[in-house]
């Protein structure tokens, strides 16, 4: 089996894969940088000892992380108590195309890895979306060259942030709402949100698809909350892969191992 460890900003995910990379098993975790590499193992051992697991058929390791704090701790954590030859970090690999941006060192290795699967996948040019603590649209060009992209902060981050900021608005749940115009405020700023993201998402696709290399990009749109959106920006036939992060990393530990 193959262990794929994507290390984020809200949730780490434990992927557990067989050797042609079927997925056996989806774990996660809130992201907590005073969690110490033991209880990574209780955790981790205990799941596997559930699913009537062995940690010592886990032949490889892959890691993917936007987290620096954390990163050692998982690391330790598979060094220590996996019996894996080889440990896969994704900002160590040659990930096979440029980066034409002003600050390479600066790009997610996240946002890289979408790239990886996402091309290996469904093809060039490409356009990525990921709703994850940040919304985030990557463009790879014709070449499969990273070109740069567009970050917006999250739905959940909005959300906190608009209650935060205010006196008399509650923190809400995040759903769809039954109608654009809200007749009191929770539904109100439920519609806001809602179509809100789908507008900025659907102008920013839009926007960039003007540009003669992108208008026949593909559009993959991923995170958490993909599916929550796809029914709104189902005019804009986007590709859901939920996935796709994970995908990234177990190509790069296939070229690694």
């Amino acid at each position: 089996m193959k262990l794929a460890i994507d290390n984020g900003n809200s949730d780490i995910v434990f992927a557990l894969y067989n050797n042609d990379n079927q997925l056996l098993h989806i774990w996660r975790c809130p992201n907590n940088p005073q969690r110490k590499k033991e209880e990574y193992a209780v955790w981790f051992t205990g799941l596997m000892q559930i699913h009537q697991l062995q940690i010592r058929d886990i032949i490889a390791v892959g890691i993917i992380s936007v987290v620096p704090q954390t990163e050692k701790q998982l690391i330790d954590f598979c060094s220590t108590y996996l019996y894996a030859p080889y440990i896969v970090k994704a900002e160590s690999s040659d990930f096979g195309f440029d980066i034409k941006i002003d600050t390479p060192s600066q790009v997610g290795n996240d946002r890289l890895a979408n790239g990886v699967s996402g091309m290996a996948l469904y093809g060039r040019p490409l356009i990525v979306t990921d709703f994850g603590t940040a919304t985030s649209f990557d463009i790879f060009d014709h070449h499969g060259d990273f070109i740069g992209g567009l970050i917006a902060p999250g739905v959940h981050l909005s959300i906190k942030a608009l209650s935060d900021a205010t006196a008399q608005l509650p923190l809400i749940d995040l759903s769809i709402p039954n109608s654009l115009i809200g007749k009191n405020t929770i539904d109100a700023m439920q519609s806001g949100i809602y179509w809100g993201y789908v507008a900025m998402i659907t102008g920013i696709i839009e926007k960039l698809k003007c540009h003669d290399e992108l208008k026949n990009a593909s559009l993959v749109i991923t995170g958490g909350l993909a599916q929550f959106f796809c029914d709104a920006l189902k005019e804009l036939s986007p590709i859901i892969d939920q996935e796709l992060t994970l995908k990234g990393l177990l190509i790069l530990m296939d070229k690694s191992c």
